[in-house]
């Protein structure tokens, strides 16, 4: 994602912030406008960006979990980064049997859940966010802006 970020912008730069085991892995996106940093969210500090783009992330984790890795990202951002979540939005109300299939292996297979956006709101503020809209894609997945407060 970070490779195609930076390729739709000539004039960003990017940071790559992934678990070591898949930094080694990604050696070969390096460039002059690409840092590629190993570590744990909940351990790490991550560096100070514009925009923090996390696809696929949060639905991994229990709410408790979610807050405290939106918490380490925020300690980084300054006020008024931005702060991009590419996830599987639930609809508020009951709605396509696939997402909810996908929420029920989420819990089962890792703990995770899929998330109406009014649940990412609450994870957001509890966490120093200010949500801002959900932008659809042509895919399942939506982007949840948010920014630093």
């Amino acid at each position: 994602m970070i490779a195609a970020i930076l390729k739709a912008t000539p004039t960003a730069k990017g940071v790559l912030f992934d678990q070591p085991r898949v930094v080694e892995e990604v050696g070969t996106l390096s460039s002059p406008r690409l840092s590629v940093i190993g570590g744990d969210f909940f351990k790490d500090d991550l560096p100070a960006c514009d925009c923090y783009t996390l696809m696929s992330v949060i639905h991994d984790w229990s709410d408790e979990n979610s807050i405290a890795i939106l918490k380490a990202v925020r300690k980084a951002a300054l006020r008024g980064s931005k702060l991009l979540l590419c996830e599987l939005l639930l609809p508020e109300r009951a709605g396509s049997p696939y997402a909810l299939q996908i929420d029920v292996a989420m819990l089962v297979l890792v703990g995770g859940r899929e998330r109406k956006l009014s649940q990412y709101d609450a994870l957001l503020k509890a966490s120093g966010w200010r949500l801002e809209r959900a932008i659809p894609t042509e895919v399942s997945i939506a982007i949840v802006e948010s920014t630093a407060v």
